[in-house]
């Protein structure tokens, strides 16, 4: 589908994406893939959780105004927690099978730390 999930390795990735593209090409085309090639990609080293989130970020700040999809977009927590994620992967622990792909909440489930709306 995409030509980062076409290389072979994690360096073999980012050697492509230096020659054929910029950070923005990056970060737009990690939005299209789904959740288990994502997480392919991150536990491959190919794209870090870091970059997972950022893009996520990115594109859900780029449709809010339009869509207004999201009660809160917790920005600093997220970023955080893709820090925890990538350690988690430098260290060479086990990992889940979705470890470091970003996901939506809904308002109805409580998040410690964050006020739940209710969808209200």
């Amino acid at each position: 589908m995409l030509r980062i999930l076409q290389a072979t390795s994690a360096r073999s990735a980012q050697q492509q994406w230096r020659k054929t593209a910029t950070e923005a090409d990056f970060m737009t085309e990690l939005i299209h893939h789904s959740a288990t090639e994502l997480a392919q990609l991150i536990a491959a080293g190919a794209v870090s959780c870091q970059q997972a989130v950022t893009a996520s970020l990115h594109q859900a700040q780029q449709l809010q105004g339009s869509v207004n999809a999201f009660a809160l977009i917790d920005h600093d927590g997220a970023c955080a927690a893709a820090e925890r994620a990538d350690a988690v992967l430098r260290s060479g622990e086990p990992f889940g099978p979705l470890h470091g792909v970003p996901f939506s909440v809904k308002d109805l489930l409580d998040v410690q730390g964050l006020e739940t709306g209710y969808g209200s």
